[in-house]
């Protein structure tokens, strides 16, 4: 086991120690067991039923009076609150400051600011262990714990050490420059737990995106001048890669079409774009973006309520990595009556029409999507940019009935155009090529259009359009433009049945 790891156990042992106390105590009969649970907590008082000194709970008209023998007493909303008063007025584990020893580097302030603990507070066991886990959080000490002594409350830390160097053995496939960047750690750092862990990570992506699946990196510190060397032993192992991908539950939808459908492919030993290319490499973040894209292929193909599970690894040595992806595809959904309802601004048929989603058709989410898409291009031309269209569904057995809800809002005008990014060219050129002006009401055929001529004028290697909300209905836009090179030169045709 490494040291690091070492000594964080080490960290944690000590969180969960008791708490090193020097105070004045008392004993005390409590026959009250919601009182006496909550004394457990307290270091400085010892339950003891023939103690002389007994403490009673009393509660009466919302308010809770803890009181003893002799007659002090403290009158609260709540029992706990009773109880601290109480303790204040006998002078007991009251803390009357708070110290930190042994920051150096870390400020006490920040240390401070990570604590619930304050002066005037009870010193309570678990509120102490908490605060103790909360300086631990910080990723920044080897060890803390915490001592009273004549009412000053003190944090000991001792900080992890600065990393002054590092050291790498056991890399061939990945040089130490690529190690140091993809670390995330430099030079006079102090050493974090938490970032070394992500780095260690990030190390192991880039040796499986290279095919070394099953490569170990572990870390170890040794001592120096003002600081540490921190050192990598990297175990690269046998390099692999993805060899063959099978599904497990498809029975609709054939495997190459869902081999098609996702990013991870195997290693194709015929093909020698393969081998200067990352196909084959398998990594966990690009696996858990497939099975989404999986899930949504079978949703685009009618199989709404398809599940794709995780993939069954199977490595084997000398040969690669072997997937099975367990597929549960469900029934496939068509579409049922499909209706709009809400602000109408041309025919419902108009609007049915450029929807393109029709009964009897398998239900597919892309052309769900895409058809809605088409039907807000009718009210933002006319000048509804926040137009809200929700697909308002109801199933019958296997079919999907659809109605499309449509909240026009009010109309949008454009308040200023605003150019950015260009250098060459004036401004009077690109605003006479804009199919849209201010004062006009918004309108996204225009924008499109707009984009378009700018783009044939071949002076810019790319344009956006893009809109920044106002006050009272009225929204700005923003022209951004990247231009040519000087001297570049670029032809282009394109052909509109509105300009021709």
């Amino acid at each position: 086991m490494n040291r690091i790891v070492s000594r964080l156990l080490l960290c944690l042992a000590l969180t969960l120690s008791p708490l090193s106390l020097m105070a004045m105590n008392i004993t005390v009969a409590v026959p009250d067991k919601e009182l006496a649970s909550l004394l457990a907590d307290v270091p400085c008082v010892t339950v003891k039923p023939d103690s002389g000194l007994s403490l009673s709970l009393e509660k009466a008209e919302e308010l809770v009076t803890v009181k003893d023998s002799e007659g002090v007493s403290y009158r609260a909303a709540g029992v706990e609150e009773a109880l601290n008063g109480y303790l204040r007025n006998k002078d007991v584990c009251v803390i009357k400051s708070i110290a930190i020893e042994g920051a150096k580097r870390i400020s006490s302030d920040a240390i401070r600011f990570r604590i619930k603990t304050a002066p005037g507070d009870i010193v309570h066991k678990l509120v102490i262990k908490k605060d103790i886990e909360e300086i631990y959080a910080m990723g920044y000490f080897e060890s803390c714990d915490a001592s009273d002594e004549k009412g000053v409350l003190t944090f000991h830390v001792r900080e992890y050490p600065v990393v002054i160097g590092f050291e790498f053995k056991g890399n061939k496939a990945v040089d130490e420059k690529k190690m140091l960047e993809t670390l995330g750690i430099k030079k006079f750092d102090i050493l974090n737990t938490r970032t070394l862990k992500s780095g260690i990570d990030r190390i192991k992506g880039v040796y499986r995106e290279k095919g070394y699946y099953d490569v170990e990196v572990t870390s170890s510190t040794k001592p120096t001048e003002g600081g540490i060397i921190l050192a990598f032993d990297v175990d690269e192992k046998e390099k692999l890669f993805v060899r063959g991908i099978t599904f497990d539950g498809n029975h609709a939808v054939k495997a190459g079409k869902l081999k098609k459908a996702i990013k991870t492919g195997a290693r194709r030993w015929w093909n020698p774009l393969d081998y200067i290319s990352d196909r084959g490499a398998y990594t966990e973040t690009d696996i858990d973006t497939d099975l989404l894209r999986l899930e949504q292929y079978y949703g685009d193909q009618g199989y709404i309520n398809a599940k794709v599970g995780r993939p069954i690894v199977d490595i084997k040595p000398g040969k690669g990595i072997y997937l099975t992806i367990p597929v549960e595809e469900g029934q496939l959904y068509h579409v049922g009556q499909v209706d709009a309802e809400g602000d109408l601004i041309v025919l419902k048929s108009e609007i049915l029409e450029a929807f393109g989603v029709k009964t009897g058709d398998v239900m597919s989410k892309l052309k769900v999507h895409a058809g809605m898409e088409k039907v807000r291009d009718i009210y933002m031309d006319k000048g509804y940019a926040n137009v809200d269209i929700t697909p308002l569904t109801r199933e019958e057995g296997t079919v999907i009935h659809l109605t499309l809800q449509i909240k026009k809002g009010d109309p949008v005008y454009i308040d200023e155009i605003r150019i950015r990014g260009n250098t060459k060219t004036r401004d009077k050129v690109i605003r006479r090529e804009l199919k849209i002006q201010e004062g006009q009401l918004y309108s996204s055929t225009a924008l499109k259009q707009s984009k378009d001529k700018l783009n044939r004028l071949g002076y810019f290697k790319q344009v956006d359009i893009n809109q920044i909300p106002g006050q009272d209905n009225q929204t700005s836009l923003l022209v951004g433009v990247e231009e040519n090179p000087t001297g570049a030169f670029t032809f282009g045709v394109a052909y509109s049945s509105l300009d021709r």
